[in-house]
């Protein structure tokens, strides 16, 4: 019993010195990112991976599963795709091991798309949207009126709920924050109880300015309502990660990309937007809601006849809405 004894005291010690340890070294690595992050804003600059790493010491370290949450949603409300995908794989394979079972499930609801009702095989059925934004004071040509907003959320309500009646219903849908269209689809979709995601070409506050501000201060206050809202939930994805608006539009896309002719960070979005539709459901499951005037190369690369066009090759269903005979143009 006193060897027993012994062993145990002296194997409680070792576990003590090597708590005590991870304690110091945990201490010294938030240290160290803190002493980063204070210098990167200093200097006017920001690192997407310090600010993941903060949340993911808090991951290692915290028994409060909500505290660890509210880190991770911190940093992804804005961050691309891609950084989000390489937080996700992280946290399957913590989940796979079975370690920090509480924080991981958290943090994996938060991050992960919604597991909402299929059509019985496992797919889903999604609506992808695209509509033209509000005209602009300078706009030639009229197309989307602001004065014609109230037909426009009644034939897009009408449209959706058509498409609530089949089979099993909707189980999520996709699209852009723009004045206009996208975001009196997304609206829609909140009153008839469907959730939404919403895909972002670029951060919220240069995406307000390429295609909310001109709409003015009234669609601001509703895209800001809506990126609120979704981002709690955890349905904000962002295409490209940029502080400032570059020089040079082809600076958006990524380098292996910008000598591409004739492509834009707008076609690259409704790429992105399209293929995460379709990698839930498949061409027989995707639905396009367009709010369209119905002029092939009206809005040019990346805009609403663009996905559209792209849709049609894939040989996907697509609803369109007329605005000019909707709207009397």
């Amino acid at each position: 019993m006193g060897r027993a004894l012994q062993d145990a005291q002296e194997g409680g010690r070792r576990v003590g010195g090597v708590l005590d340890h991870a304690a110091k070294l945990a201490a010294t690595v938030e240290v160290a990112l803190n002493a980063k992050l204070h210098r990167l804003e200093r200097e006017g600059k920001k690192d997407v991976w310090v600010e993941i790493s903060l949340a993911d010491l808090r991951l290692l370290t915290s028994d409060n599963p909500e505290w660890v949450v509210n880190g991770y949603r911190n940093v992804l409300g804005e961050a691309s795709e891609q950084t989000r995908e390489s937080v996700r794989k992280q946290l399957a394979l913590y989940h796979e091991l079975g370690v920090l079972k509480a924080n991981v499930d958290a943090i994996l609801q938060y991050t992960a798309l919604p597991e909402e009702k299929g059509d019985g095989d496992g797919r889903q059925r999604v609506l992808i949207f695209t509509g033209h934004m509000i005209d602009s004071g300078d706009r030639q040509k009229p197309r989307f009126p602001k004065d014609k907003e109230g037909i426009a959320r009644q034939k897009i309500k009408e449209a959706v709920e058509s498409e609530m009646k089949i089979g099993e219903g909707v189980s999520f849908n996709i699209a852009g924050g723009a004045s206009g269209g996208d975001i009196l689809f997304h609206e829609v979709c909140h009153e008839l109880g469907v959730p939404t995601y919403l895909y972002l070409a670029l951060p919220s506050g240069l995406y307000v300015t390429k295609s909310v501000r001109k709409a003015g201060p009234d669609w601001v206050q509703r895209f800001r309502d809506l990126y609120s809202r979704l981002l709690d939930q955890g349905r904000v994805r962002i295409l490209s990660y940029m502080e400032e608006e570059p020089k040079d539009d082809r600076e958006y896309l990524p380098v292996w990309l910008r000598s591409k002719p004739n492509y834009n960070i707008w076609q690259r979005n409704n790429l992105w937007m399209l293929n995460n539709a379709l990698t839930a459901g498949g061409d027989d499951c995707v639905t396009l809601i367009a709010l369209w005037d119905c002029e092939p190369t009206g809005d040019g690369p990346g805009g609403t006849s663009d996905l559209v066009a792209r849709v049609d090759k894939r040989g996907a269903k697509a609803i369109v809405i007329n605005t000019k005979k909707e709207f009397g143009l």
